[in-house]
């Protein structure tokens, strides 16, 4: 029936995930320069937050994390705005950690 839309040089391939680390849910409180914000997932490199304040890629902002599977208690630590994904209304940030 669609035969003859098929395009024979067309094929798609799995590919591995572009994240060098794996990333766990983290439904903890977050807060972005002293704004509260939502955890989505986080690595030892990163983390997303669903978030309202207006940032850029390469912005650095202070991140602090209420918990983590190394420390007991809130960690504050600066990050780098890496992506900005809007997606259903809700602005999906991207960090990555300055270490």
């Amino acid at each position: 029936m669609f035969s003859s839309q098929v395009t024979p040089a067309l094929i798609l391939r799995a590919r591995p995930d572009r994240r060098a680390d794996d990333r766990y849910i983290h439904s903890q409180a977050v807060e972005i320069n002293g704004v509260p914000a939502i955890g989505c997932d986080i690595s030892s490199n990163g983390i997303a937050v669903i978030t309202a304040i207006p940032v850029t890629i390469g912005d650095v902002v202070r991140v602090t994390v209420a918990d983590s599977v190394d420390f007991a208690g809130p960690r504050t630590t600066a990050a780098r705005v890496a992506r900005i994904d809007r997606r259903a209304g809700r602005l999906i940030v991207g960090l990555q950690f300055i270490h």
